[in-house]
């Protein structure tokens, strides 16, 4: 096994108190050879341990946001497992240097093809390069493996709405609220992958999700965004039957009354 050759590496292991190697007369060896065996196991040891030393460093970094130190720490890592790969994906989208995150996920794949969540994760910066298709696939990939994923549900209709595949978009939101109704209340990438023109017509679509699944505050929501931002008017959504189920609630009544 090759030796950990970053400098930042030798640095941050420098601090870290060295694991005791067993002394070899601790042992009693039957034979030369036996003994010579188990110096070169002893040494292989040492080594796996301060390879996982130094991803404990590595992750220290990611916690405290340092990822161009965490980068230098797992670079220096032979061989890099699929979970080192995924965290470097992770460090590089971080700093929005997205090619070295594409290579890193897809490095991941290799080792783990199946692994939905490196699948999303790769989707999502394909995603903001604009390689919706590409991302598409990948999203379709990762909610088979992990279907009761609300999160790359929601990633994928944000994914449909971006080609102005709206109503499978909506479609995708619905199956997203169904298995967590605030999933859309969470933190989204939408801003990032859609052009702000489009914004408007997604945050209609969520609104219709939302309300066909009864979700009324999360409709009320989306479409007072959509209402703001021109793509919905008073009399579209009071004739829109998808509206149908929330259109008695009383803080709907109050927002298209508003619109008068």
């Amino acid at each position: 096994m090759r030796g950990l050759h970053s400098s930042i590496l030798f640095t941050a292991l420098a601090l870290l108190v060295a694991l005791p190697v067993a002394s070899q007369a601790q042992f009693t060896p039957k034979a030369e050879e036996d003994s010579s065996q188990f110096a070169g196991h002893a040494s292989e040891s040492a080594e796996i341990q301060s390879l996982l030393a130094a991803e404990r460093v590595g992750d220290q970094f990611m916690a405290q946001g340092r990822y161009q130190a965490a980068l230098e720490v797992y670079s220096g890592v032979p061989s890099p497992s699929a979970k080192l790969w995924a965290r470097m994906g992770v460090a590089y989208q971080f700093l929005f240097s997205f090619d070295g995150a594409v290579h890193c996920y897809k490095q991941a794949l290799k080792l783990e093809p199946n692994n939905a969540r490196n699948l999303n994760n790769l989707a999502t910066v394909l995603d903001q390069q604009g390689k919706h298709r590409e991302a598409e696939r990948l999203y379709r990939k990762a909610t088979t493996l992990a279907p009761d994923s609300a999160t790359y549900l929601k990633n994928l209709a944000t994914n449909l709405l971006a080609q102005h595949e709206f109503q499978k978009g909506s479609e995708e939101y619905r199956k997203a609220l169904a298995l967590d109704p605030h999933i859309l209340d969470n933190h989204s990438n939408a801003a990032m992958i859609l052009p702000k023109a489009e914004n408007a017509e997604t945050n209609l679509a969520r609104a219709r999700s939302c309300a066909e699944t009864g979700a009324t505050e999360c409709a009320v929501t989306y479409l007072r965004k959509a209402l703001q931002e021109g793509s919905a008017t008073r009399s579209r959504v009071a004739n829109d039957k998808d509206f149908e189920a929330v259109l008695n609630d009383p803080a709907l009544q109050q927002l298209l009354s508003d619109q008068k």
